[in-house]
């Protein structure tokens, strides 16, 4: 596949991967609490069509495409907690988009991974 077509094809999933990302921000998530975020990811995942999906005995959300070529792996590995609010500037649970960014507490570092990886 070309880089271009690859720009083509995140283009084309762009609101797709911000309102998935809205809906996991809109999900508080503190250490202990994950399980709706972990039904969120592992729901999208199914839906996907991933080979399969499983949450495994601590809560943690696995899932697997299986490639038809030989060669390398790509695993997207996260966690589904998040710390509690602080100082935002919009509030931490509503997925406030403004300016080109998604802003609510996990949005760029544990949700924005699994938005990536459940695509």
């Amino acid at each position: 596949m070309e880089t271009r077509q690859l720009f083509e094809l995140a283009d084309a999933a762009l609101a797709d991967c911000v309102s998935f990302g809205q809906a996991l921000v809109r999900i508080p998530s503190p250490s202990g609490q994950e399980g709706a975020v972990a039904e969120l990811v592992r729901n999208r995942m199914q839906a996907l069509g991933y080979d399969r999906v499983w949450t495994d005995e601590v809560g943690n959300v696995i899932g697997v495409i299986r490639g038809n070529r030989p060669g390398k792996a790509v695993l997207f590995n996260c966690h589904l907690d998040q710390v509690g609010p602080g100082g935002w500037p919009y509030p931490p649970h509503e997925g406030v988009v403004r300016d080109g960014y998604l802003w609510g507490r996990g949005a760029s570092d544990c949700k924005g991974a699994l938005r990536l990886g459940a695509l």
